[in-house]
């Protein structure tokens, strides 16, 4: 899966509530229960910090790790965002 760096920046300057709210959308199109993933993102900030902070292979390894068919469905919904 090829990242688009732009739009991962574009992504990660949301505020933090557009910020969670695609995060929890795309969630929810991919069947993840948005409670989870909710609590999950109560720290915003320092999840995009997080992620602004790795590089193209450190993130493309995280992608690759999670096996969850439903996490790869996210993914791709936050892509098509």
């Amino acid at each position: 899966m090829q990242i688009d760096k732009d739009k991962l920046n574009k992504f990660l300057n949301l505020s933090d509530e557009e910020f969670k709210k695609k995060v929890a959308d795309a969630a929810k199109t991919s069947g993840l229960e948005t409670n989870k993933i909710n609590h999950i993102l109560r720290d915003a900030k320092n999840i995009k910090k997080m992620i602004g902070s790795m590089t193209e292979e450190d993130l493309q390894r995280a992608i690759n790790s999670m096996k969850d068919e439903k996490v790869a469905q996210m993914i791709q919904n936050l892509q098509n965002q």
